[in-house]
């Protein structure tokens, strides 16, 4: 199997507050316009006016089982062994993302800023 790894910087909890992403963002990501509960730090002494304060990591595995190995075996594209993984139900780095800001543990900024590929926008 193959795991990869992202570490996203979390929202401070001392100045946590909800916004509506910019549009820009939610055009990016796909989401609706009333898109409105995010969260975002907005900076206080605790995180030192960043509104950051730790790590949250994003992890994705790709397990080659049998379904797979065969796929590689006849020269797939990515986009196959993508879509092979989806099946299976694995998350990737983007969709773990995703998982995070939807909980109001990281921002959406953030999301972009370490785990986006443009191939995964729907996440």
């Amino acid at each position: 199997g193959v795991v990869a790894q992202r570490l996203a910087r979390k929202i401070c909890p001392a100045c946590r507050q909800p916004y509506a992403p910019p549009l820009e963002v939610r055009d990016r990501l796909n989401l609706p316009p009333d898109a409105t509960s995010f969260f975002k730090g907005q900076g206080c002494s605790q995180c030192y006016n960043s509104g950051h304060r730790g790590r949250l990591g994003l992890y994705e595995v790709f397990e080659v089982g049998q379904d797979a190995r065969k796929l590689m075996e006849r020269g797939a594209s990515a986009g196959e062994l993508r879509e092979a993984r989806a099946r299976a139900g694995e998350t990737t780095l983007f969709q773990e993302g995703m998982m995070g800001a939807r909980a109001g543990l990281t921002s959406l900024e953030e999301v972009l800023r370490v785990a986006w590929a443009p191939a995964e926008e729907n996440g």
